[in-house]
């Protein structure tokens, strides 16, 4: 059977060049958070996690669920994580044993 989905090619010099481009137009102590969520909008958020680990002014990444936090911190990302999306109650111990997932609460 043919395979009929849509195909990008993600281009990751691009990732890069937008965020250089933001940064050269924020503030010098600003830093970016990384909305990473739905595996990067279908771009492949742990490749994009990747090439931008050492971006000293990414703070971090924000993502939809645990699990989306899970496969970051699996894949060896170091930044902090933000889950933008609910928490249920079975997520909490996880949450807090992985000290790098901040919850944004009321959202």
């Amino acid at each position: 059977m043919k395979n009929s989905r849509v195909y990008a090619d993600i281009d990751l010099s691009a990732v890069l060049y937008n965020l250089e481009s933001m940064h050269r137009n924020m503030n010098a102590d600003a830093q970016v958070v990384a909305v990473i969520k739905t595996d990067a909008y279908g771009h492949g958020a742990l490749e994009i996690a990747k090439a931008i680990e050492e971006v000293p002014y990414v703070w971090g990444y924000a993502v939809a669920t645990v699990d989306e936090a899970e496969s970051l911190l699996l894949d060896g990302r170091t930044k902090p994580i933000m889950i933008l999306g609910i928490s249920f109650e079975e997520h909490f111990d996880t949450i807090v044993e992985k000290k790098a997932i901040k919850v944004l609460a009321g959202l």
